[in-house]
């Protein structure tokens, strides 16, 4: 995204998500309703902060972009938490009865009930 500078976080090797740029950013998912922070491993949306950005720095900026952060080691050797999952964007779709989000973006990759 082009807020964050030269991109938030780059495919990894072993394509086991994108390696989030930690030098420069901090990202953070939260609830996409009440902008708590959401579960280890739950889907969210994403939040960004930039760290060394001085003319327009980002605090907390709402992507409106739904992933997962991966704290775990990467299988690429990779210190970096990761992020996968793209579950497409916030309000995208159409609500089901029950509660359920109809993306179709998110359809495609699983993410939805079945």
């Amino acid at each position: 995204m082009t807020e964050t500078g030269y991109g938030g976080a780059v495919d990894c090797a072993f394509h086991c998500g994108c390696h989030l740029r930690e030098d420069e950013l901090l990202v953070e998912i939260v609830d996409p309703d009440t902008g708590a922070p959401a579960p280890a491993g739950a889907v969210g949306e994403v939040v960004v902060s930039t760290l060394r950005r001085r003319g327009a720095p980002l605090l907390r900026y709402r992507t409106g972009d739904l992933a997962r952060l991966i704290e775990a080691p990467c299988p690429c050797g990779s210190a970096l938490r990761r992020l996968v999952g793209f579950a497409g964007r916030v309000g995208a779709g159409a609500l089901l009865p029950g509660g359920d989000n109809a993306d179709p973006a998110a359809a495609r990759r699983g993410l939805v009930r079945a």
